[in-house]
């Protein structure tokens, strides 16, 4: 079972009692391995004498319009930078040698990272693939030797990650794996090659975290690794984010948007269950209720969504596309709603949740696990069955109707992600499991010095 940061830990993660191995003594090891790189006597498990410098790697960087969990990632990394060193690895398609670039101020490095080919009986294949791997395993040597990498943080579970385990087999540098909704949904559909390979990345991690309980139980259900998911969830703080003015949002809608309005922000796929708010919108707007459904997002599915709201009969009185908007956009336009509607089918947590309850706007949303963690009861406010649009059309004429109840319940909800969802505390819950992962720079670990040539 996943658990929360700090309440369980799996046995083989607890520090072992007694005297410490030879192999303990000979690397300068006491039994405390739970303590964080540096950690001191009085030192707490995780706590760092010293800023750590954490390796993050993810799959994509320069996103034209960066969704929640991109934008959860960057403010992580700005969050490090004021009481760590971290460096970013951007994995590149095109890159064979490790390359620092600038993109936007953001300095980062690239490197080409190929996945294991899907079948095994592709003999060329995979011999090109294993002469890549290790030609990136050796460049990530010289990285975490040269920038002294503490711990690395891989995002999203994916086949290419095996080079990590390939590294620390040979460095010991440790690496924890932070995965999300994508990463479980689509790991029975991965070719079987594949899902061997993200097997080895979850056991050789030194903590899987999933952020949710509900997806690091799905995780489990899925996977043949045998892991125990620790939960960090995302987080979200209003201050500091930027939020756009309503008139530049206004200068790119056409026509105005009105002065009451519903929205759903989402990248139209169908897990995001646009057409369940299409079908609860033509009940809406059947029983009278001037109050027209904004959708913010693009998306695969925007299109198969577009034509769904005229074969309803939904006109653009009922129902507007405003497409995919900057980030600060939509903040504005969450900002600027009667409340927020989230009717998916899947999701590994719900950052535009966060957002509206930071935002203090009312949320009604599908009661899909990880939904329910964050709302946390329908006292923050409402869960409606997945899949029902009756009982959604309902709860958002109940939140329309009953303003002052709207309000309170917007209320609990803001607190309750001021209390449990701030970045703040995921920093210091990431923070933690980078010390109880990072082991002190030895010169026969991986801060040792790369062969010549």
């Amino acid at each position: 079972m996943p658990t929360r940061k700090g309440v369980s830990v799996p046995s083989s993660s607890k520090p072992r009692s007694g005297m410490p191995s030879r192999k303990q003594r000979r690397m300068g090891k006491g039994s405390n391995r739970g303590a964080g790189a540096g950690a001191g006597a009085g030192d707490a498990p995780g706590a760092a004498t010293r800023p750590l410098r954490i390796l993050q790697v993810y799959h994509s960087w320069q996103v034209a319009e960066p969704g929640g969990v991109i934008s959860v990632l960057q403010s992580l990394l700005e969050g490090l930078r004021q009481r760590h060193e971290p460096e970013l690895l951007i994995r590149d398609w095109e890159s064979p040698r490790l390359a620092r670039q600038e993109h936007e101020e953001q300095s980062h490095f690239r490197l080409r990272m190929p996945d294991p080919p899907e079948r095994i009986w592709h003999l060329r294949s995979l011999v090109t693939s294993a002469m890549r791997m290790l030609r990136a395993a050796w460049q990530l040597r010289r990285l975490c030797h040269e920038r002294r990498i503490d711990v690395i943080h891989l995002h999203y579970l994916s086949p290419y990650q095996l080079v990590f385990t390939l590294l620390h087999r040979i460095t010991g540098t440790p690496y924890i794996l932070t995965v999300h909704r994508g990463d479980v949904a689509g790991y029975p559909e991965s070719p079987r090659l594949h899902r061997w390979a993200m097997d080895r990345v979850l056991t050789q991690a030194a903590r899987v975290v999933a952020v949710s309980d509900a997806l690091g139980q799905a995780l489990v259900r899925v996977s043949r690794a045998p892991i125990a998911p620790v939960t960090v969830y995302n987080g979200f703080t209003l201050a500091g984010q930027p939020v756009a003015s309503r008139d530049t949002v206004e200068a790119l809608s056409t026509p105005a948007l009105p002065e009451t309005y519903a929205v759903l922000v989402a990248n139209l796929r169908r897990y995001k269950a646009p057409d369940v708010a299409l079908r609860a919108w033509q009940h809406v707007a059947q029983r009278g209720w001037d109050v027209p459904l904004v959708i913010v997002g693009g998306g695969p599915d925007l299109e198969a969504t577009k034509k769904l709201a005229g074969d309803l009969g939904l006109t653009g009185d009922e129902v507007r596309f405003l497409g995919a908007r900057p980030r600060d956009h939509v903040l504005q336009i969450v900002q600027g709603a009667s409340l927020l509607i989230a009717p998916s089918r899947d999701e590994g947590q719900g950052v535009v949740l966060l957002e509206a309850g930071a935002l203090g706007v009312p949320v009604v949303c599908s009661d899909i696990g990880p939904f329910v963690e964050v709302l946390g009861s329908g006292d923050a406010g409402w869960i409606t069955p997945v899949e029902d649009h009756e009982a959604l059309a309902e709860a958002v004429q109940e939140c329309l109707a009953r303003p002052e109840e709207a309000r309170r319940r917007a209320e609990t909800f803001a607190a309750r992600v001021t209390a449990t969802f701030s970045l703040d505390r995921m920093m210091r819950e990431y923070e933690g499991l980078y010390g109880d992962a990072a082991r002190p720079a030895m010169p026969s670990e991986h801060h040792g010095s790369p062969r010549a040539g």
